[in-house]
């Protein structure tokens, strides 16, 4: 702590940030006004989507309300192979003006088939720019692969984002001498570089990069990070590397970014336990920062926290705050009573406690098997690290469930996310769309389109700073699917015949016996 004063400055200091303000700005619909220019005829693709329901059997649909606050329909086309079928019509200025005068200055465009040729999109950007927009988010440059849908949400979500990151890093790194952001993937940014769509996982990535790096010193190369926290847990597995994903879902947007893959489960040291008239549930509803769990005093419910300090688990001594236990007494009687009074039957305060108890460490067993037997790994082969405000507390039972030998627990388990973020290096991913059958006189081809892509993030980098000296290219990948398949598998980069039985490796099912 620097215990500066709040009117004056900092004192020379560098700093690397994690936030997960961008990611609570978008979850809760507080983003700035924008607006979206689609090609004619796809006014409603954000609206339509996937059309996939959240809930399948809801009689009362309730369809979220797009990103967007205008959407404004261009004139043009661009086919499939790239040709231009229709020339570009720029937006007149009667209509721009009026964006302007309703406070508009964040825009994003996605146009058809642009990832095959971005010529219309840069156009318009560049109009767009000259007429005044501060802040514009063109899908091809941030991701110029196919799928107009995730390409267009991309690109809303970067601009619904942008003026309000942009803001808030502008104010801190006025105040700082360095100032780095933490991305998604687990590596840094300078605020020049930074785009607002990287930063939604910033602050999980803290976290599992700083497992990562607390195992690897401890000789263990293959982990499960398990972040419990006060809300949610977030578990992702790490073996030598992060597991990476190159899209992601947060809210209702879909994005294109490189991430680390982390599932995260509404399970945490505040999440809510109760008797819904059939069955113990907890969460996902949490008692968050006020009211907080009954014990804290100040009215809250019953939470795991409270079932904790009930069981014995917890020591309420070693509280900075006053524990009224007795507080978690009474809502556990008030629990008791419901169930007597819905059942007719008494029950034992013990079993109720140890039963919720067990349904969380499931909801969190089960989100640790998403990331590792559903995608063929086997987690009995990997160690657990248990950090957060919680995950000392839960992560041998955890791992029990699992058939994890190993439970690592950091010394300063609570701080492990800033830890991470401390150890991040600056880095860039590069990727370019092929789209073709590999074959064996693909080596050549691939040398060059791997040089070309390694240059990008070169250049990336030394624009942040860093001399070509300092830059190492750390992995080459490629994504390859069987033909007519959407899902791929990530193959190291090597000659044609190595990944291909790379390829039928990994395609072997995963046995396990338990």
């Amino acid at each position: 702590m620097t215990q500066t004063c709040i009117d004056q400055k900092l004192p020379s200091v560098a700093i690397k940030l994690g936030s997960t303000k961008g990611t609570n700005t978008l979850l809760e619909k507080r983003g700035t006004r924008t607006a979206f220019f689609v090609t004619k005829g796809f006014r409603d693709l954000l609206q339509i989507g996937t059309q996939q329901r959240p809930d399948i059997f809801a009689l009362n649909i309730q369809k979220p309300k797009p990103l967007p606050d205008e959407i404004i329909e261009i004139n043009e086309r661009i086919s499939a192979k790239g040709e231009v079928l229709m020339p570009l019509t720029l937006p007149d200025d009667a209509l721009l003006n009026s964006l302007k005068s309703a406070g508009i200055d964040s825009v994003a465009i996605a146009l058809l088939n642009a990832y095959k040729n971005p010529q219309h999109e840069q156009i318009l950007s560049k109009h767009l720019q000259e007429k005044g927009f501060k802040y514009i988010s063109v899908s091809t440059e941030l991701s110029a692969l196919m799928k107009f849908l995730p390409r267009a949400q991309t690109s809303v979500v970067d601009a619904y984002l942008a003026p309000i990151l942009h803001h808030y890093l502008q104010n801190i790194s006025e105040s700082v001498e360095s100032l780095q952001v933490m991305s998604s993937a687990g590596s840094l940014v300078s605020v020049a570089s930074f785009r607002a769509k990287d930063t939604l996982l910033s602050g999980h990535a803290g976290g599992v990069m700083g497992a990562g790096n607390i195992a690897e010193a401890s000789g263990y190369s293959q982990i499960i990070g398990f972040d419990m926290g006060g809300t949610s847990t977030d578990v992702a597995r790490y073996a030598s590397k992060p597991d990476y994903h190159y899209d992601l879902q947060v809210g209702d947007a879909h994005v294109f970014s490189p991430a680390i893959h982390i599932e995260t489960v509404a399970a945490g040291g505040g999440s809510f336990c109760y008797f819904d008239s059939f069955q113990l549930c907890v969460g996902p509803e949490s008692a968050g920062a006020f009211p907080e769990p009954a014990c804290y005093g100040a009215g809250g419910g019953l939470t795991i926290t409270d079932i904790n300090l009930l069981l014995g688990r917890l020591d309420d001594t070693q509280f900075g705050i006053p524990i009224d236990k007795e507080a978690s007494l009474k809502k556990l009687d008030e629990l008791l009573q419901k169930m007597y009074q819905a059942t007719s039957k008494k029950s034992n305060s013990t079993e109720i406690l140890t039963g919720f108890l067990q349904i969380a460490n499931k909801r969190m067993a089960s989100a640790i098997q998403k990331i590792s037997l559903c995608h063929g790994y086997n987690p009995s082969e990997y160690a657990l690290v248990g950090f957060g405000e919680v995950g000392g507390l839960h992560a041998c039972q955890v791992a029990q469930k699992l058939n994890i030998q190993t439970v690592l627990i950091p010394k300063e388990a609570g701080l492990l996310s800033a830890y991470g973020i401390s150890q991040a290096k600056l880095e860039r991913f590069a990727e370019k769309q092929i789209l073709r059958p590999l074959t064996e006189e693909d080596d050549l081809f691939l040398e060059k389109v791997f040089k070309e892509i390694s240059q990008k993030a070169k250049n990336q980098l030394m624009d942040d700073g860093l001399e070509a000296s300092q830059i190492e290219i750390r992995e080459e990948l490629l994504l390859l699917r069987l033909t007519g398949q959407e899902s791929t598998l990530e193959i190291q980069k090597a000659n044609y015949q190595t990944m291909k039985m790379d390829f039928k490796q990994q395609m072997k099912p995963l046995s396990i016996v338990w």
